[in-house]
C-alpha cells in the first residue's frame, strides 16, 4: 500500500501544490488503501480526494479481464517446535489477559480467561471500546 499519512513524500507534494494554488488532479490506485475505515478516511483526506471508486473481481468492467480460478485449501499441521513457541507466548500473555479481563477491559469469550481464546482483533476491539 502506498502510505499517504503523516510526512510521507506524497503528502508533502499535495501540501505544496495546495500552497501554490495550482490546478491539479490526483489519480491514486491501491489494492489496500487501509486496514480500517479510519485509515481509508485519512488517506482520502490527505489526498484531498472527493471521489472514490471501488472495484472487485465481480465488477462488470473488470470481469472481462479476470480468469476462472480454483482455490485449494491445504491445512498444514503445526510442528512440535512451533507448539512450544506458542505455549511460551501464551504463558507470557496470560497474566496480562487475566489482569485486563478482571478489570473488565476485555470482552470475555465464555467463562474462560484463557489467552488462547483471544484474537488480536478481539483485543484491539476491546482497546478501542475502552478508549
Amino acid at each position: 500500500m502506498l502510505l499517504l499519512q503523516g510526512d510521507y513524500a506524497y503528502c508533502q507534494v499535495i501540501r505544496e501544490l495546495d500552497k501554490s494554488n495550482a490546478f491539479y488532479r490526483i489519480v491514486a490506485l491501491s489494492a489496500t488503501p487501509g486496514s480500517d475505515l479510519n485509515a481509508v478516511k485519512l488517506v482520502l483526506q490527505n489526498l484531498k480526494t472527493s471521489t472514490i471508486e471501488l472495484r472487485n473481481e465481480d465488477s462488470p468492467d473488470i470481469t472481462p479481464y479476470t480468469h476462472q480460478r480454483t482455490i485449494e485449501k491445504v491445512v498444514v499441521p503445526i510442528g512440535e517446535e512451533l507448539k512450544k513457541v506458542k505455549m511460551q507466548y501464551l504463558s507470557v500473555l496470560e497474566p496480562f489477559v487475566q489482569r485486563l479481563s478482571k478489570m473488565g477491559l476485555l470482552i470475555k469469550r465464555g467463562n474462560s480467561i484463557d489467552p488462547s481464546q483471544y484474537t488480536k482483533f478481539g483485543i484491539l476491539q476491546s482497546r478501542n471500546e475502552f478508549r
